[in-house]
C-alpha cells in the first residue's frame, strides 16, 4: 500500500531562493518572503530600482534573473504604501515566478535528458507489457476477491482489460491503490449518475453555458496529450443536480480523451489555462472541490504539468484556497508563465501545438479533438488484451 502523503503547509511552498546583489550576503540565502517584502518596500520608499538577481536550483548563478524581469517594478514603487498583506503577496509573486522558471527549466521535454520510459512503437498503444499485464490481473483478482469493497468490485466487473489496465498502470501496480480509485469512482458515479449522459449531451450543455471555454491543443514536446481552457469564458454557476451531473460527465469525457490508449495512460497529460482577465467570477470553490475529488484520487490519470498562462496576481489567493484539497504533488506541477515564457519553455516543440489563446497557432476545435480521441479510445478498449 502507498504511504499516506504528509500534511501540506500550503499551496505556496517554495524552494530555496538564492539572491545575488551588492546588498546581499551568502548568509541571507535562502530568502524568506518577509525579508524580500521588507527589502522591496524599502527600495520602493527610496524610489530605487533593485539591482538584485536571483535563481533557484537546479538553475545556476550564471542563470540568475533580474528581479525587474519577474515583477512589475512600477508596483514595487508603491509597496511602501501597501499594507503588509498586500506587500507580502507581491513578494510571493516574485518568489513564485522564480519557482515557475525553475520548473520550466526541468520540464520533461527534448534537451532535458528525459524521455518516455517506454518508447512508442506501432503496437505500444494497444499492447501491455508483461509487468503491466500482471498488474492488471492482480487488480482484477483483488476486485473479485472476498472482502473487496462492493462498489469497486461491481465497477470492475463492467470494465474492459484496457480500462482495468488504466487503473493498474496509474496505481503503479499497487492493487490496494487501484481498488481505492475504483471505489472512489463508483461512489462519485452513484452520486452524479454521469453514465446515463452522453458526451454529446455534456458538450452541448458546455457550449451553451461556457462558450469558448475549452481549447484543443497539439501534443507536447514528448508527444503527451494536451488540452486547455480559456478561464475568462468559464463562469461557474450550477443551480440544479443535473448541472452537477453534466459537469462531471464533461470532466470524465475530457480525461477519457487524454487517456485514449496505453501510450497516453503511461505518459500522462498536459493542461494549459489562459488566465488573462481571470477574476473571482471564474472561481467556484464547490465545483473545484468536486472536480478535484474526481481527477485527483479517483479517475486514473496522470497530470504532468498544468500551465497557468498570463495569470493575474489574485491567482495566488485562489491557489491558497485550493491548497485545502489539492495535494502538494499536483501543486508542484502547476506553474505560472506568460504566453511568451510558455513558447520558450520547451514544454511544446512548436507554437503550432499551443492553443491560439495561449500564444500559439494551433488550429482545431475542441469538439472535433474530443470526438477523434474518444473514437481512438474505443479502438483501444476493443484491442487491448492480457499478454
Amino acid at each position: 500500500m502507498a504511504e499516506p502523503e504528509p500534511e501540506s503547509q500550503g499551496a505556496l511552498d517554495l524552494p530555496a531562493v538564492h539572491v545575488l546583489g551588492p546588498d546581499w550576503a551568502e548568509t541571507d540565502c535562502p530568502i524568506s518572503v518577509r525579508e524580500l517584502t521588507t527589502r522591496l518596500r524599502a527600495a520602493g520608499a527610496a524610489g530605487a530600482r533593485p539591482t538584485w538577481s536571483a535563481y533557484i536550483p537546479p538553475a545556476k548563478a550564471s542563470d540568475a534573473l533580474p528581479v525587474d524581469d519577474l515583477v512589475d517594478m512600477d508596483v514595487v514603487d508603491e509597496m511602501d504604501e501597501m499594507d503588509e498583506e498586500e506587500a507580502e503577496e507581491l513578494a510571493m509573486q516574485v518568489l513564485s515566478s522564480l519557482e515557475d522558471k525553475a520548473k520550466a527549466a526541468v520540464l520533461e521535454a527534448p534537451g532535458t535528458g528525459k524521455q518516455r520510459k517506454r518508447p512508442i512503437t506501432a503496437l505500444s498503444w494497444c499492447t501491455l507489457s508483461a509487468e503491466e499485464g500482471r498488474w492488471t490481473s492482480e487488480l482484477r483478482a483483488a476486485a473479485a476477491a472476498e472482502g473487496a469493497p462492493p462498489p469497486a468490485a461491481e465497477l470492475a466487473k463492467g470494465l474492459s482489460i484496457f480500462e482495468l489496465a488504466q487503473y493498474a498502470i496509474v496505481s503503479k501496480g499497487d492493487a490496494g491503490v487501484g481498488l481505492k480509485r475504483l471505489e472512489a469512482v463508483a461512489a462519485l458515479q452513484k452520486e452524479y449518475g454521469w453514465e446515463r449522459l452522453s458526451p454529446e449531451e455534456s458538450m452541448a450543455w458546455c457550449d451553451e453555458k461556457f462558450p469558448g471555454c475549452w481549447l484543443a491543443s497539439g501534443n507536447d514536446a514528448m508527444g503527451r496529450p494536451a488540452m486547455g481552457s480559456d478561464i475568462e469564458n468559464y463562469v461557474p454557476s450550477f443551480s440544479t443536480a443535473e448541472d452537477w451531473s453534466l459537469l462531471m460527465r464533461l470532466c470524465i469525457d475530457m480525461m477519457d480523451a487524454m487517456t485514449c490508449d496505453l501510450d497516453d495512460v503511461r505518459a500522462g497529460c498536459i493542461f494549459t489555462a489562459q488566465c488573462k482577465n481571470m477574476g473571482w467570477k471564474n472561481y467556484n470553490q464547490e465545483a473545484e472541490e468536486k472536480m478535484a475529488a474526481l481527477y485527483q484520487d479517483a479517475y486514473p490519470i496522470k497530470f504532468k504539468a498544468m500551465a497557468m498562462v498570463d495569470a493575474p496576481l489574485m491567482v495566488w489567493a485562489m491557489m491558497k484556497l485550493m491548497s485545502l484539497f489539492i495535494k502538494k504533488k499536483l501543486r508542484d506541477r502547476m506553474f505560472i508563465v506568460t504566453h511568451q515564457q510558455l513558447l520558450a519553455s520547451g514544454l511544446f516543440a512548436s507554437p503550432a501545438d499551443i492553443p491560439k489563446n495561449c500564444g500559439g497557432t494551433f488550429e482545431g476545435e475542441y469538439s472535433t479533438w474530443l470526438q477523434e480521441r474518444l473514437a481512438r479510445r474505443a479502438k483501444a478498449i476493443a484491442a487491448v488484451q492480457l499478454p
